[in-house]
């Protein structure tokens, strides 16, 4: 069954004449008739009562309200179809490529939200270079998103650029210590903590990842920089009481590699995060980009 037959049915009930309906659908009145003849074939009864005014006929009149309602969920359906079949053809070829470090859930999160957009939507991640600054990827031309702490000296240097930033998202962290610690036999409190000094890799000490860690734990804790030899794998030998913190992923690593160091998830009794945010240029990104943006809820 042709659509565009019902839909010139549609328009001949309206009209109750031939050569008006013909008209207004810019074809001769033979060629409408035919349709509808074709139409009444198919469908095994009359629609319009031709010796009557070419009214409806009483099946004609229920198949005209069905009618119109299919046709309608069928155009609404063919519109959703066609904007999601133009929105998947830019991601194919050129992936969406987001700054975020492989240690961030918040980098899978950002992944499984593409997908509820579209999930033909590509997105190619790739990890910070500690050697440049944050944004120097995303000023470069380089990438499309930097995925980062929402804190004000990255906002500062946005707005210097004349990029956004959407604050989205939490990234949940840890704080871990030895088990020998006297902090391991309770919760975590900033009275606890503040006493304490957090161990921290060079590059970790510095910029937007300290600005993190004092927003989370407290502004005035002081963070011991470890030398330029320490790794996550030999973290025994750098607690000396101390604390360290880290996003989730990479504390469970480390206690796994070390059975005694342990870790809290919280913090007063709450757990310690951080918001996280998108920086981009606007005049610079894809549009299914700016869709993907567009689509996660702010917070």
């Amino acid at each position: 069954m042709e659509l565009r037959y019902l839909e010139e049915f549609i328009l001949l009930a309206q009209h109750n004449n031939f050569h008006r309906a013909a008209e207004k659908l810019f074809i001769t009145q033979p060629t409408l008739s035919n349709h509808i003849r074709s139409l009444e074939s198919e469908l095994g009864f009359e629609l319009i009562d031709r010796r009557n005014g070419n009214r409806l006929t009483q099946a004609g009149a229920i198949f005209y309200w069905d009618a119109t309602k299919a046709v309608d969920i069928i155009n609404e359906s063919i519109e959703q179809c066609a904007k999601v079949a133009n929105s998947n053809t830019e991601p194919d070829s050129t992936p969406l490529r987001i700054v975020a470090s492989p240690l961030y859930e918040f980098r899978q999160h950002l992944q499984e939200q593409a997908l509820i957009t579209n999930r033909a939507l590509s997105i190619e991640f790739v990890d910070y270079d500690l050697t440049r600054p944050v944004l120097a990827p995303l000023i470069n031309g380089e990438v499309d998103i930097v995925a980062i702490y929402d804190v004000p000296e990255i906002r500062k240097e946005a707005a210097r650029h004349d990029l956004l930033c959407r604050t989205h998202g939490v990234e949940h962290y840890a704080v871990f210590f030895s088990t020998d610690n006297p902090i391991a036999s309770s919760d975590l409190t900033k009275e606890t903590v503040s006493a304490a000094t957090v161990a921290e890799h060079r590059q970790f000490a510095v910029g937007p990842w300290k600005t993190a860690i004092c927003d989370m734990l407290g502004k005035d804790i002081p963070i011991r920089v470890l030398d330029d030899s320490s790794n996550d794998e030999t973290w025994e030998g750098d607690m000396d009481g101390n604390l360290g913190v880290g996003t989730l992923q990479s504390t469970i690593a480390i206690c796994e590699k070390n059975p005694d160091i342990t870790y809290r998830t919280t913090l007063d009794g709450k757990p310690i995060s951080h918001a996280m945010m998108l920086v981009y240029n606007p005049e610079a990104i894809p549009s299914y980009a700016i869709d993907f943006i567009d689509s996660l809820p702010s917070t």
